[in-house]
């Protein structure tokens, strides 16, 4: 492998974990630690939100960005790390290990969640999720290939073993000398960068820091607000599932316009094979 490339492989952690000798003077402060990480932690949206006279709003001070939907919980439980795509950004989805149902309890439940149950080895369908960054900070190993730990509740690395909490600190570095700290790394760049996380009944959202059709919204509005329907669903126990589909927006629109397709694409939910007839349209425009 060329210099060059070489170097692209190579985090800046590791650049740094090179250099450091452990002699230096490395460990720092709780306070430290989080002011040197901001740029790979939660930390990175900690800047308090405040009011303004003009418009109740102080967007500078604000944490903006977009709840974006990232997956199903129902679909997404006890399959260990997944990776996830969202505007560019390779993320990585998972969850602690959850208890196991017993047979009677899941012989309460209704039939889709039975199945969803066997598939996922009879696991509740978890509440508590995280979404970070799909990279380790330590040679760039995607963290969705490791697993999570079952004793730790932690994901882990599949290269070195590191481990990282819901919060992507780094809690677990197996290689780590005697004569340093945990805190010097996390402190060197060495958390997970970590996005906040809502659960709308079956939708897992993460706050992404991004604008959608050109604008950003404040991390205190939640999903439910601008679309009320979610409550809705939730009310009603509905379930999700995810296929990826890779077209253009001018796709989708011209999908939105072809009610031809409902009765096929999305058969025993909006519509059945039956009904797909002839539709009768009208010309309101002519050219």
């Amino acid at each position: 492998v060329g210099d060059s490339r070489q170097a692209a492989l190579v985090s800046p952690l590791f650049r740094r974990c090179r250099t450091l000798r452990p002699s230096s003077s490395t460990a720092v402060t709780g306070s430290a630690v989080v002011e040197a990480a901001d740029d790979v932690s939660v930390g990175a949206f900690d800047a308090r939100e405040r009011e303004s006279p003009e418009n109740g709003f102080d967007r500078e001070g604000a944490q903006l960005g977009a709840w974006i939907p990232i997956g199903s919980a129902s679909a997404l439980a006890g399959l260990g790390p997944q990776q996830v795509r969202v505007m560019g950004m390779n993320l990585v989805v998972w969850h602690k290990p959850t208890a196991v149902s017993s047979e009677t309890e899941v012989a309460e439940k209704p039939l889709l969640e039975k199945i969803l149950r066997r598939k996922r080895g009879k696991r509740e369908v978890p509440t508590e999720w995280s979404v970070q960054s799909d990279v380790c900070p330590h040679r760039l190993a995607p963290l969705s290939q490791g697993r999570v730990d079952e004793t730790t509740g932690c994901v882990e690395c599949p290269y070195h073993g590191w481990q990282f909490d819901s919060n992507g600190t780094l809690v677990s570095l197996p290689q780590l000398d005697e004569g340093r700290s945990l805190e010097s790394v996390q402190g060197m760049g060495g958390n997970v960068q970590t996005f906040p996380v809502l659960l709308s009944g079956d939708l897992i959202f993460a706050f992404l820091p991004t604008s959608v059709h050109g604008e950003s919204f404040p991390r205190s509005l939640h999903p439910e607000e601008y679309y009320p329907y979610l409550a809705d669903d939730t009310k009603a126990g509905k379930k999700y599932f995810v296929r990826e589909l890779p077209y253009s927006a001018d796709f989708l629109i011209e999908n939105f316009m072809d009610p031809a397709h409902i009765p096929f694409a999305h058969n025993s939910l909006q519509s059945v094979r039956d009904d797909g007839t002839p539709i009768a349209m009208e010309k309101l425009v002519s050219n």
